[in-house]
């Protein structure tokens, strides 16, 4: 659930806006493809250093090979009160990808895209197509289909998915990036992490509110000391977040707060 942030009765607030960009490299970055063709044996094959991010529909030999791309940031610096504003990732077309069929393509259809949250671990050596981490559609985004074969999809909105992650460490690893439709021919094609070049690296922008350093001050500017908080009941009790209080301050004045934490 997207956290909020409520004062009510007008009272001046500060909270620390802050930004984060991530966009890392093959030496700190994580992310890989996944093959799904079971007789050519690209099922169990880890490539966790490939340049590419895909989502592709595709065959081998006369066998369905499909394609998907799973990337992880690393959101530890985060904070586990913070209420993201925005967050937006860019993915930028790949010119020189491993695959032989190059750039976006929609020979039978659409290559529209899907990123979900991953919401099991996975290991950037170790993953394969037939042991792919769990996902969720829950405030998944879609890409929609491309316009040209070179385009690059910047600032995609994953502000919801993101607060998901924040909200939900224990079941956020990621994004997984596959098509709608999965029969052939068509894909997306971007560069990923390991890629040679550093400017089409993925990027995810985050704004964010740290609703730790929330103050409350007077109207001279400096902050109010609190003398005693009270329920609605006249009970004098203590701070508690996601509740309505009474805020008793030094200068004689009332306010009415809620805190959400």
């Amino acid at each position: 659930m997207k956290k909020l942030l409520f004062i009510l009765l007008l009272t001046p607030l500060f909270v620390n806006a802050q930004t984060l960009i991530l966009q890392p490299n093959g030496v700190n970055g994580k992310d890989a493809l996944l093959l799904s063709c079971i007789p050519c044996g690209y099922s169990t094959i880890n490539l966790g250093n490939s340049g590419d991010l895909t989502s592709s529909g595709w065959t081998n030999g006369g066998n369905d090979s499909d394609v998907r791309g799973i990337i992880e940031f690393d959101l530890s610096s985060l904070p586990a009160s913070a209420l993201i504003t925005s967050a937006y990732l860019s993915l930028y077309y790949n010119p020189n990808p491993s695959s032989t069929d190059t750039g976006h393509l929609t020979l039978t259809g659409s290559n529209e895209s899907v990123l979900q949250r991953v919401t099991s671990s996975w290991d950037e050596t170790t993953v394969t197509w037939d042991n792919q981490p769990s996902t969720t559609t829950l405030n998944q985004v879609t890409l929609p289909q491309s316009i040209s074969q070179t385009q690059d999809y910047t600032n995609i909105d994953v502000t919801n998915m993101v607060q998901d992650m924040v909200d939900n460490p224990a079941t956020s690893f990621g994004f997984l990036l596959r098509l709608v439709d999965e029969t052939p021919y068509k894909q997306l094609t971007f560069a990923s992490s390991d890629n040679m070049d550093p400017n089409i690296l993925p990027k995810l922008e985050i704004n964010y509110l740290d609703l730790t350093s929330v103050e409350l001050v007077g109207t001279n500017g400096k902050p109010l000391e609190v003398v005693k908080i009270v329920d609605f009941l006249g009970r004098e009790t203590v701070e508690k977040p996601n509740t309505l209080l009474v805020y008793v301050f030094s200068d004689g004045t009332t306010k009415k707060v809620v805190r959400f934490k």
